[in-house]
């Protein structure tokens, strides 16, 4: 089983404690061996988005930016 930690806002973080950037963060954690895996940041820093996965890829869509201004792009990363 894997969970995947995608965007945020440093005055909303995560649980992982260690250091990275929220906004443009793709993390990836294996629950059943505990490893964390930082995978290819996103081009744009967002949160309050939505989220899809399709095939091997997970979709980002619209969200709002860094600065709290609605962001309408989309972006695909690959699993």
């Amino acid at each position: 089983m894997v969970v995947w930690v995608i965007g945020g806002h440093e005055m909303l973080p995560s649980l992982l404690t260690r250091k990275y950037d929220e906004a443009k963060s793709c993390i990836h954690i294996d629950i059943s061996s505990g490893i964390i895996t930082k995978k290819s940041s996103m081009n744009v820093g967002r949160m309050g988005f939505g989220v899809g996965h399709i095939g091997q890829y997970i979709y980002v869509v619209a969200g709002c930016n860094e600065d709290g201004e609605a962001e309408r792009s989309c972006e695909r990363l690959d699993m």
